[in-house]
């Protein structure tokens, strides 16, 4: 099972995802995944993190600083990989993942896809958020498996696909 949050139609689900993962395991559900948090300059572009859920190590961060006036993308692509590994490395045991987003990393098979794949392949469900341009790759790479949800139902698919997977 995979669900995705369209995020041109709701800008704000990359904040969500991380309160989402942090609801569900105050109410004891093991979440495994990647979810970006605010870092000390909050969610500008230049200060880019992810904490990595059910691991006990520090947040990742995923920007690289260009310089001042820097134009280009500041995306640190091995950071990026680095925190998807790790997120996989905590995967055992969990009943859900969730994952920050399929971008433009996720477009060209990198990024999160490892986490993605292996958490289908372990039969977890698996929630994230998809931007438009990036769309038409995710359908590709997810296929007939993919759900499109809002931020309102996400919870409730959460809670509906554990309850699928354990029965």
């Amino acid at each position: 099972m995979l669900a995705y949050i369209d995020v041109e139609k709701e800008p704000l689900g990359l904040l969500f995802l991380g309160d989402l993962a942090r609801s569900l395991t105050a109410d004891g559900i093991k979440v495994a995944g990647a979810v970006r948090t605010p870092g000390e300059k909050g969610l500008a572009r230049r200060d880019m993190r992810l904490s990595i859920l059910r691991d006990a190590g520090p947040e990742v961060v995923i920007s690289q600083d260009l310089g001042p006036g820097a134009t280009g993308c500041r995306l640190d692509p091995g950071a990026l990989e680095q925190a998807a590994h790790r997120a996989v490395l905590a995967m055992p045991g969990a009943e859900l993942v969730i994952v920050n987003k399929f971008g433009k990393q996720e477009a060209f098979g990198r990024g999160m896809c490892s986490l993605i794949a292996a958490a289908v392949e372990a039969g977890l469900p698996v929630l994230t958020c998809v931007d438009r341009p990036q769309r038409a790759d995710f359908e590709a790479f997810a296929g007939e498996f993919a759900t499109r949800i809002t931020a309102a139902e996400a919870e409730i698919w959460c809670r509906d696909a554990i309850r699928r997977d354990a029965a």
